[in-house]
């Protein structure tokens, strides 16, 4: 049975893949392939558990042989993970449409991933960008793909997002995100990222516009400005030049208050994190295109 099944996995990929002579290369630390090959990581073919896994993840990296062009290549590590999130999303889709027993193949890797842990909650100290890549994978994968199994960690993801994010936000990244269901290739999902990376530069430097506005001691110093002006009004022609003051009044000796620590919000554009996508890489792996 083992080798049966071994022997069946490069046949399966040839097939899903529509290209002859890709290889599958075992022994991995994770699932991926660099549109010549696709590596997988160890499997016990003697276990029900290791082949729904080995199914769901052939299926899914030939189907980025398939449909996913390799010769396009994200400018920064953001844009990179947010387009392997959108185009998992995008050929899961289509390989389910081509061949309906690949969402079976799918849905059990989901729901093995997640007791593995693979797809695991958010722990909620994570920072906006993570959130927000986390949102949409769970989000896209449970609405768009269908896939039940990871429900809970997608509805706790949206609680989070609601507590942690601002709404406007939210709301122009549920408009952003769900484009993911028009594009009809590779290059769209990478100007998809770019979108989504924009609104989120944009929606960060209103956040920090709103913080600036609110620096500690700006309404007191505004307050106290009015107060003088007020005196000033009431005051009999003349009493400054009699105290020796000029008519702009005295000078208060405060300096503006110092900015404060930025909004959290800021750190939506800086690219830290990462998306947990059947491929995604490992710390310290090679740049390998495991996120495909």
């Amino acid at each position: 049975m083992r080798n049966a099944f071994l022997n069946a996995l490069p046949v399966i990929a040839n097939a899903l893949g529509d290209s002859l002579g890709v290889k599958v290369v075992m022994g991995a630390n994770s699932a991926c392939t660099d549109g010549k090959s696709i590596f997988l990581p160890s499997l016990d073919a003697d276990k029900p558990e290791s082949r729904a896994l080995g199914l769901g993840f052939i299926t899914h990296e030939a189907a980025h042989v398939r449909f996913t062009d390799f010769t396009l290549t994200p400018n920064t590590p953001l844009e990179k993970k947010i387009t392997n999130i959108l185009e998992d999303i995008r050929i899961e889709k289509l390989i389910a449409r081509m061949y309906p027993g690949c969402k079976l193949y799918l849905e059990e890797t989901v729901e093995a991933l997640v007791k593995t842990a693979f797809f695991a909650p958010l722990k909620g100290d994570e920072t906006p960008t993570v959130m927000m890549q986390q949102y949409m994978l769970h989000q896209l994968r449970l609405n768009v793909l269908g896939q039940e199994g990871i429900a809970d960690i997608a509805k706790q993801a949206e609680d989070l997002l609601i507590e942690k994010i601002p709404a406007g936000m939210r709301v122009r990244l549920e408009a952003l995100m769900y484009q993911v269901e028009d594009c009809q290739n590779t290059q769209e999902v990478l100007d998809l990222s770019r979108s989504i990376i924009k609104m989120m530069e944009e929606e960060a430097k209103k956040e920090e516009e709103k913080e600036n506005q609110k620096k500690p001691g700006d309404s007191d110093q505004s307050q106290q400005s009015q107060d003088k002006n007020s005196q000033k009004n009431q005051e009999p022609s003349g009493h400054q030049q009699q105290d020796g003051q000029s008519d702009h009044g005295e000078d208060d000796g405060q300096a503006d208050a110092s900015p404060q620590d930025a909004s959290s919000c800021q750190a939506i554009a800086t690219g830290n994190g990462r998306a947990r996508c059947f491929s995604a890489v490992r710390p310290g792996n090679a740049r390998r295109p495991a996120c495909h």
